[in-house]
C-alpha cells in the first residue's frame, strides 16, 4: 500500500497548500454528502472482500486440520491390523509434504523428507498428479486386509478406504481454492474505487482541517488500502509467504505423529 499512501499524502499536501493560497476557490467548498453516500459503499465492498479472502483461508485451514486427523487414523489402522504397515505409513507422511509442494505449484523431492522405496521414487517421478499418484499406492497396499471377508478385518479395510478417500477429497477441495481466484474484476473494482474516493477526500476535508488534512488523509487511505491488502494477502492461503497456511509445519505435525505411532524415524 506503500504507493498509496505516497501519492494521497502528495495530493493532500498540494490541496493543503492551494488552499492557504486560495481559500475561495470553488474546488475547496463541495458538498461532503457524495462522500458520505460512498463512505458508505467503500465499507460494504471491503467487509465482502475480507470476508470472501478469510472464507477461503479458513475453509484451507479446516481441509489440512481434517487431513492431519485421518492421517493419523489411516497410520494407526494400518500398525494396529497389517503385518506389514512399513510401507503404508511412510507414504502416509509423504502425501501430506507432497499435497504442500503440489499446491504450491512445485513438487521437490529433496525437501521431502521421508525414506520411500526406489520403485515407490521411481512412481513419483513419473509425475503428474504427484499426490494422488501417492493416494493411489497406499490404496493399493491396503487392498488386503480382510480380503477374505473376514470380520473384523473387513470393516477396517472400509475404514482404511474411507480415509484414503478423505485424503483424495481434501485434495481436490484444496485444488479448488486454488485455481478458483476472486474474480479479478471485483477485486481491480474495489481498487479503483478506493482510489478515486482517497484521491478526492483532501478536497472535502481541507477546508475544515487545513495543512492537517495530510494527516487526516494519511490514516484514512492507511485504514482503507491496508483492508484491501489483508484480503490479497490471504485470499490464497496456500502459497510460500510467510501469510498463507504454514503447509510443511503441518506435514511435520503428521511425520512426528506416525513416527510416534510407529517407534522409529521415518526418515532412514
Amino acid at each position: 500500500i506503500q504507493s498509496h499512501l505516497l501519492w494521497n499524502v502528495f495530493m493532500a499536501a498540494a490541496v493543503g497548500l492551494a488552499h492557504e493560497v486560495n481559500k475561495d476557490f470553488v474546488l475547496f467548498h463541495l458538498s461532503t454528502l457524495p462522500h458520505m453516500l460512498l463512505g458508505t459503499a467503500a465499507s460494504l465492498l471491503l467487509v465482502f472482500r475480507t470476508n470472501s479472502a478469510y472464507d477461503r483461508f479458513w475453509e484451507g485451514r479446516k481441509l489440512w486440520g481434517t487431513l492431519i486427523n485421518r492421517c493419523r487414523n489411516l497410520a494407526s489402522l494400518a500398525v494396529t491390523n497389517m503385518e506389514d504397515p512399513t510401507r503404508v505409513v511412510p507414504l502416509v507422511a509423504a502425501f501430506a509434504y507432497l499435497l504442500g509442494q503440489h499446491l504450491q505449484g512445485e513438487v521437490r523431492m529433496s525437501t521431502m523428507p521421508i525414506k520411500l522405496q526406489d520403485s515407490e521414487l521411481r512412481e513419483i517421478g513419473k509425475g503428474g498428479n504427484v499426490p494422488y499418484r501417492v493416494a493411489a499406492m497406499i490404496r493399493e497396499e491396503v487392498r488386503g486386509v480382510g480380503n477374505n471377508g473376514e470380520f473384523p478385518a473387513s470393516a477396517v479395510r472400509v475404514s482404511m478406504e474411507e480415509d484414503i478417500t478423505t485424503l483424495v477429497d481434501v485434495m481436490g477441495a484444496c485444488e479448488r481454492i486454488v485455481k478458483t481466484p476472486v474474480p479479478p474484476s471485483y477485486s481491480r473494482h474495489t481498487s479503483r474505487f478506493l482510489s478515486v474516493y482517497a484521491f478526492t477526500l483532501p478536497l472535502i476535508l481541507v477546508d475544515k482541517e487545513g495543512l492537517m488534512v495530510v494527516f487526516s488523509v494519511l490514516m484514512i487511505t492507511w485504514a482503507l488500502f491496508g483492508i484491501e491488502e489483508i484480503g490479497h494477502m490471504i485470499e490464497d492461503p496456500f502459497t510460500n509467504k510467510s501469510v498463507s497456511l504454514p503447509l510443511r509445519d503441518y506435514a511435520i505435525t503428521i511425520h512426528g505423529s506416525l513416527e510416534e505411532l510407529v517407534g522409529h524415524k521415518l526418515t532412514e
